[in-house]
């Protein structure tokens, strides 16, 4: 009572009994009963109750309150337990229900004063905003050094750093830690300078595999999409492969950050002008990699929003180090986060269409292809040459046709001279009519875009690829892929379709696997798709979902290699078209689309006949059909020239056979042996602009079936900025620009802690994905905005930074510690010494590989599948050869369901999301694997059979400088020589027996030093 009191000596107005009502009675029993659900901290059912304004806006069933009817409210349906039964504790007591009743009849008043005027979730957010150091501008002031800050640090703490490593420990360290590969003895030994050593680290193309592996794992990177199926992601590799020369050639980070978010945008990509490829358009690959279901998108919403949460997820961890997907459903509870933030980026990303983009430079097939069409050219005039000579014969062959039943059909005419007068009104009025129905019920849906797809004119024609026929056909104004070869792939996409008609027809036609795809909400490889199997164009109706009001849709139309359901699932595919699976030849065509709410197709046009009334009744067709030659072999056909070509030859009225002139043989079979020099097209999944961006309403508690109020598209309101962004498309551009300013707080700071974690084995913030705030405490926060910094002004280089942290007294210290240090410092935060740390799965695995004799030293290339007790074919689960080929294990393929054993044993992750720092576990299974794994005893016995050709006497040495990049010293050699005429004397042989070299350089495959590095 005495808070009540209080609470009424607080207004300064008139208090009306209704307030004194809410004050006195309602609101302690919302309080006691509701607010701990549906309240500032918790929105079940995205309800609130804390306020007026609130009850009224409702949650996922709608409005809570109806003032002044309490028994159509909600709100008292719910406490009487009529259909929901509320509060979960128990049902109120009659007095607070008729209390509640009563209150609402009443108008259910709010004292103003009584609303709060900032929410405890808002007043949190002020204080992160203002506490937090990773929300903070990266300090500015003076230069730190590497080991200045760390000395000073461990000096406060009455620690120093340990003594420096010797040259051996050193450069095996540097080495693993720039390349993930040992030294060579030759470097250990050699008199080179540590300098010099870590700048040939730097330059050596084994950098960029080692660092492109570790970014591997903050993208989730993985090379097919999951659940049943399987499905594969396309042209996964070339994103790695990208990743590799992206840190070979040192692209500045800040350049990377661009190319992953909107590498499709940027004015200016960045080209590869010896491979031939656009490298910035392959960074969107990064958003695909993810798991994606393959189901119904409108009944299974989630197989849509959850490829965008994981995107959204893998996004702000690897670029900002915050988890945004937190506030999917709420507020975030622990970072500045609110939900309307989390559905920003969804805009964005949902306004992005999720596509397969041709990373070939203009130039690949520039040559070939001009040849083509000039060849083309020369084809069109012989060809017309030879229908011209057969003329003559035209009236005699028109005779011998069956009799025309349709009015469209050319031959209609041919055979009713009698009938002229009377046809030509009916023709002309049919015609008349059937342009009104077209009008009337149909409209042109346009704006399409296309990838690798040249538009036409009327008359373009193919060359048939091989036989006796000269001709594919001829085709009016369209877009085709095929008009110089089938393996010049390509695919177009429709604007999104609208939600004003039911119907869109598309004229269309192809064949190998090309098909037209409905992308429901982004749903990249749903169910909605169906191969093209004609080789003439036909109408194809398709329904514009327009029920589904709050989702896009739109249509593709691609090719074998832009379509991400080839290989489809087993029993998708006809056995007659599984033989396309792996040529590159795939084609469609497509001549427009129509909208339409009717069910029926567009009338045919008769326009193409009316010329024939305009002519004398004699020879009219002959002439009539030189026409249509004279302006074809000019180029200057029309839509009824095509139908009258297309007439003659499946009619045969016209020659279409290679062979009907020497010349013309001599030029189609120039034409098809130039056509077999086409390169196929490099592709790879990831993101496109088409049309205009949209924001996306927030989903009611992540319900993707319960809108609320549209969030603007932008990124991190609260931390930089609640502007949203001006932009007509998705707004990947300015998101990108957003996350690589340099005043962004988050992404030097980020990525500097990465690199230092991986350099140091610990990151100054150990909670490498999460700057939150409830990640760790930075142990050295001034040197790391100092190295961010620094960071920035050295032109976002990673080389530069990875240089200076390598090159620091910090990282040369060795790895002995003491008791003390080890008291007052028990996760080596400070860095007072140099950690032991265990090989990673890749680098155990290539220095196995390596010290056999057996790694490869070939960069790129597809990927290897790994060895596998069973191949499970239906689920894209293939088994590979045991070594891989000899290829580092960057090269293994990454299947998700089931990876890689002996990489996965080792703590590799699973790629399912952003791991800035693995696992390192110590279980039974990794003693078994180095024991008994396959691989291992094959590297084993490869490692013996090089060192047996060595003399017995010199044998031990080799074996570790292979291994260890050392000799044994006196004790290890009278060790390791006891072991062998211990093992000679187990297999009934001599120490110099190839059984004997196989167990020991199994042992010193599990040995502790081989197995880590100081």
């Amino acid at each position: 009572m005495r808070h009540a009191i209080l609470a009424l000596a607080s207004f300064p107005i008139a208090f009306g009994q209704d307030n004194v009502l809410f004050e006195t009675k309602v609101r302690p029993v919302l309080a006691r009963n509701c607010y701990s659900c549906h309240a500032a901290e918790k929105q079940f059912a995205g309800l609130r109750v804390d306020s007026r304004e609130a009850l009224l806006r409702g949650g996922k069933r709608g409005a809570a309150i109806v003032p002044g009817k309490p028994d159509a409210s909600l709100l008292v349906k719910a406490i009487e337990h009529q259909e929901l039964k509320m509060p979960m504790g128990g049902k109120l007591k009659e007095s607070e229900i008729a209390v509640i009743k009563e209150w609402i009849s009443k108008g259910a008043a709010w004292p103003v004063a009584s609303s709060p005027t900032g929410s405890a979730t808002q007043d949190r957010y002020a204080r992160q905003l203002k506490e937090h150091w990773a929300f903070q501008p990266v300090a500015k002031g003076p230069q730190l050094s590497i080991d200045g800050s760390l000395r000073a640090a461990l000096k406060k703490s009455g620690l120093k750093f340990s003594p420096a490593a010797d040259r051996r420990t050193l450069l095996r360290r540097a080495s693993y830690v720039l390349t993930g590969l040992p030294p060579t003895v030759e470097e250990i030994t050699s008199g080179a300078s540590y300098e010099q050593v870590v700048d040939k680290l730097l330059a050596s193309p084994r950098f960029g595999e080692h660092w492109a592996r570790y970014w591997l794992d903050i993208v989730r990177y993985g090379e097919t999409r999951g659940y049943e199926w399987n499905y594969e992601i396309l042209g996964a590799w070339r994103y790695r492969d990208y990743l590799i020369r992206a840190f070979n050639s040192d692209v500045p980070y800040d350049q990377l950050i661009r190319e992953h978010i909107a590498g499709d945008l940027l004015a200016k990509p960045r080209v590869n002008a010896a491979e031939k490829i656009n490298e910035s358009i392959i960074g969107t690959a990064f958003f695909r990699m993810g798991e994606a279901g393959h189901d119904d998108c409108i009944q299974f919403r989630e197989l849509a929003t959850d490829v965008v949460d994981n995107q959204i997820d893998t996004l702000t961890k690897a670029f900002q180090g915050i988890t945004v997907s937190c506030a999917r459903c709420h507020d975030h509870k622990l970072d500045p986060i609110p939900t309307e933030d989390y559905y920003g980026l969804y805009g964005i990303l949902n306004s992005s269409r999720q596509v397969a983009q041709s990373i070939d430079l203009p130039d690949v097939n520039a040559e070939v292809v001009t040849r083509l069409r000039k060849l083309k050219t020369r084809i069109r005039v012989q060809l017309a040459e030879v229908w011209k000579s057969e003329l003559p014969a035209l009236e005699a062959k028109l005779t011998a046709l069956p009799k025309a039943n349709e009015l469209e059909d050319p031959g209609y005419l041919f055979g009713r001279e009698e009938e002229l007068a009377k046809l030509e009104q009916q023709y002309r009025q049919e015609a008349k009519e059937r342009l009104e129905y077209n009008q009337q019920y149909f409209t042109p849906f346009e704006g399409w875009t296309s990838s690798n797809v040249v538009a036409s004119g009327d008359g373009e024609f193919a060359i048939a690829k091989d036989g006796a026929t000269a001709v594919k056909g001829i085709y009016p104004a369209g877009s085709y892929t095929f008009l110089e070869s089938e393996t010049v792939n390509g695919g177009m996409m429709s604007p999104y379709l609208p939600k004003d008609k039911k119907f869109v027809s598309l004229k269309v036609m192809g064949g190998r696997l090309g098909a037209r795809r409905t992308i429901i909400d982004n749903c990249a490889i749903g169910e909605n798709y169906k191969l093209l199997e004609n080789d003439s164009l036909q109408w194809l109706r398709l329904e514009t979902f327009a029920k589904q009001e709050r989702l896009p849709v739109f249509l593709e139309l691609v090719t074998r290699l832009f379509n991400p359901r080839i290989p489809d699932r087993p029993g998708m595919l006809k056995p007659e078209q599984l033989k396309w699976m792996d040529e590159p030849r795939s084609y469609f065509g497509f001549a427009g689309a129509l909208l339409h709410d009717v069910e029926a197709e567009p009338h045919k046009t008769l326009d193409h006949m009316l010329p024939l009334f305009e002519d004398e009744k004699q020879g009219r067709y002959g002439r009539q059909v030189q026409s249509v030659i004279e302006r074809w072999a000019e180029g200057r056909s029309t839509e009824g020239d095509v139908i009258w070509l297309d007439w003659l030859l499946r009619n045969e009225l016209l020659s279409n056979r290679k062979d009907a002139s020497p010349e013309l043989a001599a030029l189609i079979d120039e034409y098809r042996r130039n056509e077999e020099k086409v390169v196929p097209p490099r592709v790879v999944d990831g993101f496109a602009d088409a049309g205009p961006g949209h924001d996306t309403p927030v989903f009611i508690s992540g319900d993707p079936k319960s809108f609320g109020a549209q969030a603007p598209r932008r990124l991190l309101s609260r931390i930089l900025g609640p502007e949203p962004f001006q932009t007509d498309g998705s707004g990947r551009l300015q998101l990108a620009g957003r996350i690589a300013d340099p005043n962004n707080p988050l992404t030097a700071r980020l990525m500097v802690n990465r690199l230092w974690q991986q350099v140091f084995g610990r990151g100054i913030v150990a909670s490498v994905d999460n700057l939150g705030t409830l990640g760790e405490k930075p142990s050295h926060p001034e040197l790391l905005d100092a190295l961010a910094r620094k960071f920035v002004e050295d032109g976002w280089s990673v080389k530069k930074l990875l240089r200076a942290m390598v090159m620091s007294d910090s990282f040369k210290q060795g790895t002995h510690t003491t008791a003390d240090a080890h008291t007052l410092d028990p996760q080596n935060a400070l860095l007072h010494h140099y950690p032991l740390r265990r090989l990673s799965a890749e680098s155990l695995r290539d220095s196995m590989l390596l010290a056999a004799g057996n790694l490869k030293g070939d960069l790129h290339g597809p990927s290897i599948d790994p060895p596998r007790a069973e191949a499970k074919d239906y689920r894209r689960l293939f088994a590979g050869p045991l070594d891989g080929g000899g290829r580092r294990s960057i090269y293994t393929k990454i299947t998700r369901m089931e990876g890689a054993t002996f990489l996965e044993t080792f703590d590799a992750p699973t790629p399912m999301v952003t791991r800035g720092t693995r696992d390192v576990t110590n279980v039974p299974a990794q003693a078994l694997a180095l024991m008994n794994d396959p691989f291992v005893v094959a590297q084993a016995e490869a490692l013996s059979a090089r060192v047996m050709k060595e003399p017995l006497n010199r044998r031990l040495d080799m074996l570790f400088q292979c291994l260890l990049q050392r000799k044994p010293d006196a004790v290890e050699k009278e060790r390791y020589t006891g072991l062998a005429r211990e093992l000679a004397a187990m297999t009934g042989s001599d120490t110099a027996s190839a059984a004997v070299w196989n167990h020991l350089a199994h042992t010193l495959f599990n040995s502790k030093e081989f197995l880590y590095f100081r």
